[in-house]
This record gives structure tokens, C-alpha cells and sequence, in this order.
């Protein structure tokens, strides 16, 4: 079927194939962001990337350099952060 997509993501279950880093059509690097359980995680990543976590104040919480091609941190009560790898953003609510 020529309308099925490659990459879906309903919120239950995520199934990729392929392998990090992920990249758009235009080979453009992109990032799995999303919250679970009261933590961060961001996947997809190069070693050496920068993440940066910002409150919905726009408050810096968190500045880290990748270590590996996942990063998971513990989040605060707040609901709402900006997080940016390598100056690309992307806002995450914490449920």
C-alpha cells in the first residue's frame, strides 16, 4: 500500500527499524524525545550532541553532552520543558 507510513507513533507502542541516528528524507538528523514515567528520554543521539532542558519559564534546568546514542533523566514536577540537541527543540509534556 502506497499510503502506509514507515515510521508510526501512537502513543502505545513504537516500532522502528533501521538503528540511530534517525534521519528525515533530506537526511537531516532527527530525535525520539518523549516522556514516561516521570523521566526524560532522548534517543537518536551521537556522542559529543548537546542537550539542552529548559522549564516552561524558559529557565535552564539541565546542560549535558551525550555520552552514547540514549540519554534518560529524571524530571521535577513540572509539566512542560523545551528541549533542544544540538539547538533543535522540541517541547515535551510531563503527564
Amino acid at each position: 500500500d502506497s499510503d502506509t507510513k514507515p515510521f508510526v507513533d501512537n502513543s502505545r507502542f513504537t516500532l522502528r527499524i533501521g538503528g540511530l541516528p534517525i534521519t528525515n528524507e533530506n537526511g537531516q538528523r532527527q530525535y525520539l524525545i518523549y516522556t514516561a514515567e516521570s523521566y526524560l528520554h532522548v534517543r537518536g543521539l551521537i556522542e559529543g550532541d548537546r542537550i539542552d532542558i529548559f522549564s516552561a519559564a524558559g529557565q535552564l534546568v539541565l546542560s549535558t553532552v551525550a555520552t552514547g546514542n540514549e540519554f534518560t533523566t529524571p524530571l521535577l514536577d513540572q509539566i512542560g520543558y523545551v528541549v533542544k540537541v544540538n539547538d533543535v527543540g522540541q517541547t515535551v509534556v510531563n503527564l
